[in-house]
């Protein structure tokens, strides 16, 4: 009786006679030129949408140390009081700051905001505000709040307003303040005197006209 072939035999021989099928060469990766990422181009696509619509935020505040830009100053101290539970100033406590600060330089223009409401029978009112908050305020810290007029219309002004710990911004936020009637609560006009002392006021901008 013949001994089988070894089984290596078998394996050539059906190596021979089904070959395998040749494996396609991958194709040569085309030649990329590395992308200038210093000065990325702003498409249509991904451009912000603040910028695709031609609109930008009007609270443009600055980040330079105060007194950089004419404004009226105004100081407080924080107390306990203005403190939560971490022992920082409560967010929402910037927006009395920055009422308080707005209420003292109608004062420093000679608008007495009480005899408004009697002679003319109209009121200022927060019509909208926005806050941007960079650092925490403490106990004992003393604030310096730094105001200004961004535009002053007929009826309503533009105010931007900071506050600051020897020379460290805190915050940052844009009121627009509104006259209304005292009676109805609608737009009116701001009276032609208390105009004419808000633009001749401290910390007027370009847009106060």
């Amino acid at each position: 009786m013949v001994a089988p072939p070894p089984v290596t035999c078998w394996l050539f021989l059906a190596a021979r006679r089904y070959p395998a099928p040749p494996v396609p060469a991958r194709p040569a990766k085309p030649a990329t030129i590395a992308a200038d990422t210093r000065h990325p181009q702003l498409t249509l696509r991904n451009r912000p949408r603040s910028l695709r619509s031609g609109r930008m935020r009007r609270m443009n505040m600055s980040t330079s140390q105060p007194g950089t830009e004419i404004g009226y100053t105004w100081s407080i101290r924080v107390y306990y009081e203005d403190t939560d539970a971490g022992g920082i100033v409560f967010y929402a406590n910037y927006l009395k700051f920055f009422e308080r600060a707005r209420t003292e330089w109608l004062r420093a223009c000679g608008v007495d905001q009480h005899r408004l409401a009697e002679e003319n029978d109209a009121i200022f009112i927060v019509r909208s505000t926005a806050v941007d908050y960079r650092a925490p305020a403490r106990l004992d810290d003393l604030v310096k709040i730094i105001s200004r007029i961004e535009r002053l219309g007929r009826a309503s002004v533009d105010f931007v307003q900071e506050a600051w710990r020897e020379g460290t911004l805190l915050a940052s936020g844009s009121v627009r303040v509104g006259c209304v009637d005292r009676a109805t609560l609608r737009p009116a006009a701001i009276p032609p005197s208390v105009l004419a002392a808000l633009r001749h006021g401290p910390g007027v901008g370009e847009g106060a006209d």
